[in-house]
């Protein structure tokens, strides 16, 4: 008789537990699939903001750049459209920059050059 009463508590707690198991393992499966759905969804690039202006000496042409990185591609998503560069012609004070010095008739700027 005691040896059923033992056998009975010891199947009792054994079935608490199979619950608690297979419920922390429902729970790790939805987890999974949550990660693998995320890691295979197609992310599309985005454009990081414009670095600053620099400016080449006589050239006087300023250029930036910007990064596909933000977010960069992944899991097929596409890159980024457009340039990651952008440059325009300046002339004496119409560049961004400030004037570093002036010889021959040519302005010479400091870089990198601040918008």
């Amino acid at each position: 008789d005691e040896l059923q009463v033992q056998h009975q508590d010891l199947q009792g707690k054994i079935d608490r537990l199979a619950t608690v198991v297979d419920g922390k393992l429902d729970d790790l499966n939805k987890l999974l699939e949550k990660v693998i759905t995320s890691q295979s969804q197609p992310v599309d690039g985005g454009w990081t903001q414009w670095g600053t202006w620099s400016a080449s000496g006589s050239y006087f042409e300023q250029t930036r750049g910007r990064t596909c990185s933000n977010p960069a591609p992944s899991n097929g998503g596409s890159l980024c459209t457009g340039q990651s560069y952008d440059k325009e012609a300046c002339a004496g004070g119409s560049c961004k920059g400030k004037i570093l010095y002036t010889s021959g008739g040519y302005s010479y700027f400091k870089t990198p050059v601040t918008v």
